[in-house]
């Protein structure tokens, strides 16, 4: 299940209006629009909200401009989370997948095991863990009350 989907059944409108959804981690799949980076863009229109999303993969950041143009961003998470300063609403992480198998180890390093190599990230459980308690750490200041985090793969 994509855990994007939970947001269906959430009550976005008691958001702070003009607020953000951030999701850390853009789509990754061509020609499948039914992905978290279209969905939350969709839901950010409905409700009056403002969306962006961020990868540090080029094809990631490329596949996502080609969905949400200039809601797109090229960069790592926690640094643009560092330096972003309006207020967020809903923060999505989506961007450090755990490994669960060695064929979805091969499936993720096939789509983006250049931009971690690039990023000298080490892909692995514990630095999953590590790096989306960075980026917890970096938003804190900026969640709105209320507001929604959700964070995707994540062990059981």
């Amino acid at each position: 299940m994509s855990s994007h989907i939970l947001f269906e059944d959430i009550d976005v409108s008691v958001l702070a209006k003009d607020s953000y959804i951030i999701e850390i981690g853009s789509a990754r799949e061509p020609l499948n629009t039914e992905n978290s980076t279209c969905f939350l863009n969709a839901l950010a229109g409905k409700n009056h909200l403002n969306f962006l999303t961020v990868d540090f993969s080029k094809d990631s950041f490329v596949l996502a401009k080609s969905y949400v143009g200039d809601k797109a961003i090229l960069s790592s998470g926690v640094e643009f989370l560092r330096n972003f300063h309006k207020p967020i609403g809903i923060l999505y992480l989506d961007n450090f997948d755990i490994i669960y198998s060695d064929k979805h180890r091969a499936s993720l390093m096939s789509r983006v095991g250049v931009a971690y190599e690039e990023h000298k990230e080490t892909i692995n459980n514990e630095r999953s863990a590590e790096v989306h308690l960075e980026q917890l750490k970096a938003a804190m200041p900026l969640l709105t009350k209320p507001c929604f985090i959700c964070i995707d793969d994540t062990i059981k």
